[in-house]
């Protein structure tokens, strides 16, 4: 059998990650008792600009930013 772990996906830019990114997703997992939220930083976004960060700055900024969270909460993909 098999555990059930209530998980959401959050996509975004992140070009930077802030906290603006992380708090209502910090509250959402509270509210609803999420056991994991799965980032999925864009390439490049169909409806806006070039990001000024490569991807690959801004998945090393979103590990540093979830690094620093208390509980371990978010993964990235």
């Amino acid at each position: 059998m098999f555990e059930r772990v209530l998980t959401a996906f959050y996509g975004g830019t992140f070009d930077p990650i802030h906290y603006g990114h992380l708090r209502p997703v910090i509250a959402l997992a509270r509210l609803v008792n999420l056991q994991r939220v799965i980032m999925l930083p864009n390439n490049v976004p169909p409806h806006r600009p070039q990001p000024v960060a490569s991807v690959q700055q801004r998945l090393a900024m979103a590990r540093l930013a979830i690094a620093e969270l208390p509980d371990p909460l978010f993964t990235l993909d």
